[in-house]
């Protein structure tokens, strides 16, 4: 298991002033870092893509690496103990692909979704202490088109593990587009997968 927090630690020191004039040439302003995880912190380094969408570190002049940002999707644990859920690289280059370490990380802003939720998961995150909203929740397409709306609302990394905790919010869903709205409720309107279903020994004639 890759010690995420030492490698997030890596691409801080590995972060130059050329990454953050590309991430504020990309429309990130100092205001959305500051709703981070960690907030106002971003790391950069060169970084492999893995099948699966996920990445590993690499070397300067690397093959195949691309210099990408990265940052924590999430914190879990308590306040004083939180430990990075995963690690999200986002391409520097053009169209900005991203790719996870791990491949744990569902959503970018789940305490937007916990904010909004029947039944909220009261992980630790500290805009959960903000309380419920009735204001309708804003899904982004990628994870730069979060960022550059200051990290408000959420965008669904993995949809067959978000779908359940989106379809138990109160709020309206507010999309980037027509064809995103249409996306979004396709995918929230896919069948739920029944699991085997079996009777006891005896009891299978009704």
């Amino acid at each position: 298991m890759p010690a995420l927090l030492d490698e997030f630690l890596a691409a801080l020191e590995t972060a130059n002033e050329a990454d953050f004039a590309a991430l504020a040439a990309a429309g990130v302003g100092d205001a959305a870092l500051l709703r981070l995880p960690i907030p106002g912190v971003v790391g950069a380094a060169p970084v492999r893509p893995l099948a699966g969408g996920l990445y590993e570190p690499a070397g300067e002049g690397a093959e195949s690496a691309i210099r990408a940002w990265i940052f924590p999707t999430n914190l879990l644990g308590t306040v004083r103990h939180a430990t990075p859920e995963d690690l999200i690289a986002i391409a520097q280059r053009p169209p900005h692909r991203w790719r996870l370490r791990l491949g744990a990380a569902t959503v970018l802003g789940a305490h937007e979704i916990e904010r909004r939720s029947f039944a909220p998961a009261r992980a630790w995150h500290r805009d959960v202490l903000d309380g419920p909203t009735e204001e309708p929740l804003a899904l982004w397409q990628t994870p730069l088109a979060w960022l550059k709306a200051g990290c408000r609302g959420a965008v669904v990394l993995d949809w067959p593990a978000a779908a359940f905790d989106l379809l138990g919010i109160w709020t309206a869903i507010v999309a980037e587009d027509v064809g995103h709205g249409l996306d979004i409720r396709r995918r929230l309107r896919r069948p739920v997968p029944c699991p085997p279903i079996r009777v006891p020994a005896g009891k299978e004639a009704a």
